[in-house]
Formats: C-alpha cells, structure tokens, sequence
C-alpha cells in the first residue's frame, strides 16, 4: 500500500475562509458528533479522506455511501442520541465510525455489539457468501487503558488462535483511533494521516487548527468546512445541545464519582471509629482483667493475712500454755522448798 500525500491538496477548498482570521478558542469540540455526521454526510470528499486514512488504503467518493443518514438541522430521535456513522464502500465492505469522547467501562462490549449488528446483514435470499466484511471504528478521546488495554495510538482487533495466531476470519475488525496516544503513533500511522486526523480532533483553539493546514493543506476543506456548518444557526443549536448533553454527562459522571469517593471517606470514618470503639472496648477488657487479677491479688493477700493471723493467734496460745506450764513447775519447785530462781 502506497502511503497517502498528505503536502498536496487534491480537494478544492471551500470558500468559508474566514476562520484562517480567528484567534483563541475555537467554542465548541471538533470531535462534536453531530457536526462530524453532518460534515461526513454533506460532504463525501471528507469522508474519503478520513476512511483513507482509517482504513490505510485509498478511497473514492462513488465508493462510499452512508447507509443511516440524517436530516441535516433537524432535531434528533431518541433512536439517533449515539450518532454512528454507518458507512457501504463498494458494495462489499461496511463501515461504522464513532466518536466518542467520556470513558464507558463497557465500551468494548458497546463496541462488539455494533459490530455484530452491522455483521448479520444477510437479507431474504443472500448466501453466506454473500457476507460482507463489518469494520467497526471508534475515535476515543481517552486511553486503551481505561478498558484494560495495552495502551495504543491506532488498534486493530480480529479473531485469530489463541495457540498459532493463525486468522480464523478478517470480516469482522475492531479499530480504535486513541487522541490521547499521539506520542505511540508510528511511521505507518503518519503516513496515512492518522496524525493529521487526531491533531483536527484534538484541537481547541484556531491556532491549531491554523498550524495544522498549513502543514497539512488538504485538512483546509476539512476546516473550513466545519466552520461553514458551525456558522448555520440550526445546525450550531444541535451541535450547542449535543456538547450540553456531554457536559451533563460528565458532570453527572463526576457528581457519581464524588458520591462514590464520599461514600468511600465517610465508610473509612465509619471503620476508623468503629476500630477506635473497639481499641477502647479493649482498654476497657484489659483495665478489667488487670483489676480482676488486682483483686485476685488482694484476696490472696487477705487470705495469707488470715493465715498469718491465724498463726498468731495458735503461736499466742502456745505461749500462753507455755507460760502457764511454767508458772505450775515453779509453783511445784517452791512447793519442795527450792527457789526458782536459783535453780
């Protein structure tokens, strides 16, 4: 596969170019979803651009047909809240791309369903043969990490052995395109503009975007078309409404995290007392043995007093029987004339 010119512009520009003279910041993501759909879906040469780079090889506009278009500055059906782009390239190959900007815990599994659905696309009378191959791409403004991954600028995941790594089946792929892995972008991946396409989306200020064309000008139509969109009062309102629904679901994403760290804190405190309460109950066990073996101690001197007491009193009468066994032998020593106290 050749690798795609990126110094050269085959596109005509667009004549909204009145954002090469603005400054600061641009006011809304460039990963907005509606405005990325209304864009892909009004203007095919962008497409193009971007699947050629996404799929590293070169696409044409009368390839590409989007298969789930909208009504461009209409409102959304709630059916429409996720804007995918589902894409059919020659009749053969079907294309979903997706952006999608908060972490979801669960997006591998939100990605495989997609897949699978764009995947079982047999109608009435189809053969197995006639199955198409199903690429799923997500551009995602946070890390592989996030989902236990192995971080990576531009992913690619298929179904091989476990043992041999032999390919059981290419039809089905699952691509990711990380914004926030520019620094693992290879050779391969700049030189299909992969780099290019993650600076457009990472961009929040015209200077970027400004630095971006003039080293890449065929991103000029992409650029000026965004602007254009995003000057069209009703499309500007859905793409307002969309960034509001993103900023109420992060602020509620933040408001669950800090109810968890809170709930965790006030659980530590919780344990923290309950493990004082106990280190006192302990205290208290341990003031209560010391005074059960205290008064122990005090009842086994009391009863070593008795004893002794008792000792002096037996003592006391073996003197006192003692004294008057010599009082009788002296009374019996006058009693025969002999004094006693010559004896």
């Amino acid at each position: 596969m050749n690798k795609l010119n990126l110094l050269t512009d085959p596109i005509l520009t667009d004549t909204w170019n009145s954002w090469r003279y603005k400054t600061g910041d641009i006011g809304y993501s460039m990963c907005n979803d509606y405005l990325f759909r209304v864009m892909m879906q009004t203007d095919p040469s962008i497409l193009a651009l971007l699947l050629s780079s996404l799929l590293k090889t070169e696409v044409q506009e009368k390839d590409i047909q989007i298969r789930n278009p909208i009504e461009v500055g209409k409102g959304l059906m709630e059916k429409e809240y996720v804007l995918d782009t589902k894409i059919s390239l020659h009749d053969s190959i079907t294309v979903n791309v997706e952006l999608q900007l908060w972490p979801q815990k669960f997006w591998k599994e939100r990605a495989l369903s997609y897949l699978s659905r764009i995947f079982d696309s047999l109608q009435k009378g189809d053969t197995y043969i006639d199955v198409r191959q199903s690429i799923h791409i997500g551009i995602l403004s946070f890390s592989l990490s996030d989902l236990d991954l192995t971080p990576e600028f531009y992913a690619e995941y298929l179904f091989k052995n476990r043992k041999n790594n032999e390919i059981f089946s290419d039809r089905m792929l699952l691509r990711v395109l990380c914004l926030e892995h520019t620094d693992l972008a290879t050779e391969e991946d700049r030189n299909y503009g992969l780099l290019m396409w993650a600076r457009y989306f990472s961009a929040s200020t015209w200077e970027e975007l400004k630095a971006l064309a003039e080293e890449y000008p065929v991103m000029e139509k992409t650029i000026s078309k965004a602007w254009g969109l995003s000057e069209d009062q009703q499309i500007r309102e859905l793409m307002m409404l969309r960034e509001e629904g993103i900023r109420v679901r992060r602020t509620e994403e933040a408001l669950y995290k800090q109810g968890r760290e809170e709930l965790a804190q006030a659980k530590a405190e919780v344990e923290k007392s309950h493990a004082e309460v106990e280190k006192s109950h302990a205290e208290v066990r341990k003031i209560g043995a010391e005074k059960d073996k205290m008064a122990a101690k005090i009842d086994t001197i009391s009863a070593e007093k008795d004893k002794m007491a008792e000792k002096i009193d037996t003592i006391s009468a073996e003197k006192d029987k003692m004294a008057a066994e010599i009082d009788r032998l002296t009374e019996m020593l006058r009693e025969h004339g002999i004094d006693p106290d010559k004896v």
